[in-house]
């Protein structure tokens, strides 16, 4: 009995190992792929500015009244920025001039016969100037140069022409904007006429002026 149960484990053994799954064969090794590097550049030329860095220059806006040919007034306004994609210049300068909407009459013992004013009887108008300018390089010593103007101001007592629609006392304003773009090189200034004053006659003349003041970066 026992020789038979031997046997039997035996045979059992024999069977179990015939049966057995064949080991399975090793993948192949795989090639290693290299990442393609593009071509580096050649660096720049000596002295010739950074992409990302901007120039400094200074723009000069000159704002001119004329009557006919001949000159009223001149104002010039200076802007500092750069030519990066930040680069801007901006001026505000102006001031507040009350308007009465409503007058008490003077009192008749007062010496000053004229109405005065009383708080809430009037209210503010500004006046003044406002320029914006922006500018990028366009070739080796180009600039391209964007001004942007927005001025206001109170006719004059001279100016005789108003009287005709003038109430007493009360002042009128006038305004004019202006936007421009020039291509300008170190130095270099040009002009245009902007405006003329369809009341007064006036024509307002606008020069502008490009200066390079970094001159490192600057070719």
């Amino acid at each position: 009995m026992i020789r038979r149960t031997t046997l039997a484990v035996a045979l059992a053994a024999t069977l179990a190992s015939g049966t057995a799954a064949p080991a399975q064969p090793s993948a192949p090794p795989q090639p290693v792929r290299r990442a393609i590097q593009p071509p580096v550049p050649p660096p720049p030329p000596p002295g010739t500015p950074s992409a990302e860095a901007g120039v400094d220059l200074s723009v000069t806006v000159t704002i001119s009244r004329y009557q006919g040919d001949e000159l009223i007034s001149s104002l010039p306004y200076v802007l500092s920025l750069t030519t990066d994609r930040d680069g801007r210049g901006s001026l505000r300068m102006g001031a507040e001039i009350p308007v009465m909407n409503g007058a008490i009459p003077a009192n008749a013992a007062n010496a000053n016969p004229a109405p005065r004013l009383m708080p809430g009887m009037y209210n503010y108008q500004s006046v003044g100037t406002q320029i914006d300018s922006f500018a990028r390089r366009v070739g080796d010593d180009r600039y391209k140069v964007t001004v942007n103007i927005e001025e206001s101001s109170v006719y004059g007592e001279d100016a005789t022409s108003m009287e005709t629609f003038r109430a007493p006392g009360v002042p009128v304003f006038r305004s004019f904007e202006s936007s421009n773009t020039l291509v300008l090189t170190d130095g270099q200034s040009r002009r245009y006429t902007a405006a003329a004053d369809r009341v007064t006659g006036e024509s307002i003349r606008v020069d502008v002026t490009l200066t390079v003041l970094d001159q490192e970066s600057a070719p």
